[in-house]
């Protein structure tokens, strides 16, 4: 619970202070990508990982005026140890950084160079694994950064950016280490956009009441109407479920288990599955022999033309099954609609 408050601390941070910035109207979006490598400094921690390849993506806002800009970054590093007690284990470390920094930039105006310092704190996650044994380890430690670069303009959207940044981060792995300090070295491309000021349109005058009191009775209206239309269906789909359920002859037709539950003489009834997805008859015949005793109620069916099938309807878990083949498109819930006993009339 506690490395995921602090998780969302960092980035409720990054969203405030990208917020904030938002409000400068000649703010300049800035996105990249970097590459580079990540040395730890600690020498334990150099003993049994070493400089590997990192990369990280930012999003950024710079105002242009004042040089400032503020940055969130999330990076990635990984490292097999290389310590020979390790060998064959595939011990490895992985990190990743969430931070959100402020730079400040040295030229503010139109420049091919533009160099910058920067600080920034955020959320380092860190999990240790193996081959055979999978995760030994997994946690989340505050941090802060330096950082030292320079932007190179190659288009006036477009540039390249070479940046060192100094990590300073509590001991991650091993309890004789003193910390994970470490040296960030990257080179990349970055992609400056400038939002669109859009011109202030006042709002629309009022209306008068007269013209709001007809745009409100075409309303009501066109509700009536709807609600009207609303009833006709309901109306026609309740005549549909009535002639389902009451054959032509006045015969009724009622749901199996509900038939079941009541304890209504089922056998010499017309029995029918209906397929809830294609609404295609299933099964149909007359019930022959039926045993709703146990958990399992067994049907044996016969048609005029002296076909035989058993159908099979467990309560719990419920399914259906129909000459030995389960049916997964029946439940509880629609059971009684689906599959059906017509009971003559007397």
């Amino acid at each position: 619970m506690k490395n995921l408050a602090q998780y969302k601390i960092v980035v409720l941070q990054v969203i405030a202070a990208l917020a904030f910035s938002s409000g400068i109207q000649a703010a300049r979006v800035n996105v990249g990508l970097q590459l580079g490598a990540l040395s730890p400094n600690d020498a334990l921690v150099k003993d049994t990982f070493s400089g590997d390849f990192y990369y990280q993506g930012l999003l950024g806002l710079k105002d242009p005026d004042s040089g400032f800009e503020i940055r969130g970054t999330l990076g990635h590093y990984s490292n097999l140890s290389h310590h020979p007690a390790d060998v064959g284990r595939g011990f490895k470390l992985s990190v990743t950084p969430l931070t959100a920094s402020v730079l400040y930039h040295f030229t503010t105006g139109p420049s091919v160079i533009q160099p910058y310092v920067g600080a920034g704190v955020g959320a380092f996650f860190y999990d240790g694994s193996e081959d055979v044994s999978g995760r030994l380890f997994s946690g989340t430690k505050w941090g802060t950064q330096l950082m030292l670069g320079a932007k190179f303009t190659v288009m006036p959207s477009v540039h390249v950016v070479g940046e060192y940044i100094k990590s300073f981060v509590p001991q991650l792995v091993f309890d004789n280490a003193a910390n994970f300090n470490h040296d960030i070295f990257t080179l990349g491309i970055g992609f400056s956009l400038a939002p669109q000021n859009r011109q202030f349109e006042p709002p629309p005058p009022p209306q008068s009441p007269a013209i709001q009191q007809d745009s409100l009775s075409a309303e009501i209206d066109q509700l009536t109407v709807d609600l009207k239309k609303m009833t006709d269906t309901q109306d026609k789909l309740q005549a549909q479920i009535d002639a389902f359920y009451t054959s032509d002859s006045g015969d009724e037709r009622v749901g199996i288990l509900a038939a079941v539950d009541s304890k209504t003489a089922l056998t010499g009834s017309e029995f029918t599955i209906i397929s809830p997805g294609s609404s295609q008859t299933l099964v149909n015949g007359i019930i022959e022999t039926i045993d709703s005793a146990g958990p399992v109620i067994q049907i044996g069916l016969k048609n005029d033309q002296g076909w035989r099938m058993s159908v099979a309807i467990t309560r719990a878990p419920f399914s259906v099954e129909i000459g030995g083949s389960r049916y997964s498109e029946f439940s509880a819930e629609n059971a009684n609609r689906y599959i059906t006993a017509t009971i003559p009339r007397t």
